[in-house]
């Protein structure tokens, strides 16, 4: 039985920090445009590794500029959250 209390605080302790972490992250994402969201969805989600490929064919640019778009993106997101 204390096992299980045990369990159930360390979820609970991991719950309030997941909501805390969105609490703070989730303000920044939204002021994020839609591409920029998109890029790093790309970029930080997939799984595939075919990033630099979908963001290439969505906005028809070369892949200098994708990784430009994702770096202009990711700074934007940092400053949002840690400020300057």
């Amino acid at each position: 039985m204390a096992e299980g209390m045990d369990e159930i605080s360390v979820l609970r302790e991991r719950y309030r920090e997941a909501v805390e972490f969105m609490a703070w992250f989730g303000p920044a994402w939204a002021e994020l445009t839609e591409d920029e969201r998109y890029v790093l969805e790309c970029f930080y989600m997939g799984a595939d590794g075919s990033a630099v490929s979908a963001v290439c064919e969505r906005f028809q640019i070369e892949r200098n500029s994708a990784y430009r778009r994702k770096n202009r993106a990711l700074s934007k997101l940092s400053v949002m959250l840690y400020g300057k």
